[in-house]
């Protein structure tokens, strides 16, 4: 069983939120006992995950996916160190796409798969197959789509390199900003004006946001470290970190810095894999045979069988995309 611990903020002390839209330093510190927006749990709860219908096969590995219509998103590609493979529209099938591929990465709508091999990536629509292929820069990783699915995000390093590149979709041009300071991978900020790392803040691990052209606008240096692309829930609402004092997750409030939750994982050798919808995680359960990934709320550790994956097939290389549909 999974302990989950529920935790609701009223005060913070001695944060800081940092504004810097102008490159001088507008700090502002929290007092002893500061008034800060409470985000009430409701009686409801997270919203049920409806039981698995039906059951797929995908080749090439051995994953089986337990799936129902009304599931928030789904698996529709995966990459393993033999090749990687592409699923259809809605209801469709797995194919190998016959690429090499070190990444795959799909649109929050399910109409791309970006398919990254070195500084190549092939733009995939799985409504009509339609295939292009773009250029990025040397060290470029992490594929992260925007939530509106038009554009795509990477973080760029290498011998005297660090920022990151987005990819316009519409344009397929490529857009590098050099930065310096920040821990990646980068994740996009829920309204796609700008993007999220890691840094260390001196007192630990924080959050720095910056604008599309490089410039620091905020700092949350209490969170802990970034999840990267995994950092924003679906709505954009939440964040998810490494806690501060580690060997837990926080959830924190995106807009105002508040921790609302904290996932305490008692299973041993779990990997966390993302958020599934905004009150879930996707957690690989490596102690059942063949592996399980599971969906478990913060509340109450409520177990929903996602997929399972058998313990040759859990490789260091595996990348799953999910989508909407």
């Amino acid at each position: 069983m999974v302990a989950v611990v529920s935790v609701v903020a009223g005060y913070l002390v001695g944060l800081r939120v940092v504004a810097d839209e102008s490159g001088a330093s507008a700090a502002t510190t929290a007092a002893t006992s500061v008034s800060v927006p409470v985000i009430e749990t409701t009686g409801v709860g997270p919203s049920a995950l409806a039981s698995p219908a039906t059951t797929t096969q995908a080749p090439g590995i051995g994953l089986t996916l337990h799936e129902h219509s009304s599931d928030p998103s789904r698996i529709v590609a995966y990459r393993n160190e033999r090749g990687v493979w592409l699923r259809g529209g809605q209801g469709g099938a797995f194919t190998e796409a016959g690429v090499p591929a070190d990444d795959v990465a799909a649109s929050p709508d399910g109409a791309w798969l970006a398919v990254q091999s070195g500084t190549g990536v092939m733009l995939v629509g799985r409504g009509d197959g339609r295939r292009f292929a773009v250029q990025v820069p040397s060290g470029a990783v992490s594929p992260t789509w925007d939530r509106a699915s038009s554009r795509l995000l990477f973080t760029v390093s290498g011998k005297g390199t660090t920022g990151f590149a987005v990819l316009d979709v519409a344009t397929r041009q490529v857009t590098t900003v050099v930065t310096e300071g920040d821990v990646g991978p980068y994740a996009w900020t829920p309204g796609g004006d700008g993007v999220v790392a890691g840094y260390d803040s001196g007192d630990g691990d924080g959050l720095r946001f910056r604008d599309l052209r490089g410039r620091q606008t905020r700092t949350m240096p209490w969170t802990g470290a970034s999840l990267g692309r995994m950092l924003f829930s679906p709505s954009g609402r939440l964040m998810l970190t490494t806690c501060p004092s580690g060997g837990s997750y926080c959830a924190w409030d995106a807009a105002t810095g508040v921790r609302v939750a904290t996932y305490v994982n008692s299973i041993k050798g779990a990997e966390m894999w993302g958020w599934y919808g905004d009150d879930h995680l996707m957690i690989l359960d490596p102690t059942r045979t063949p592996h399980e990934f599971v969906a478990i709320d913060f509340r109450e550790g409520t177990r929903r069988l996602l997929a399972t994956l058998d313990a040759a097939g859990n490789t260091p290389g595996l990348r799953l995309a999910r989508a909407a549909r």
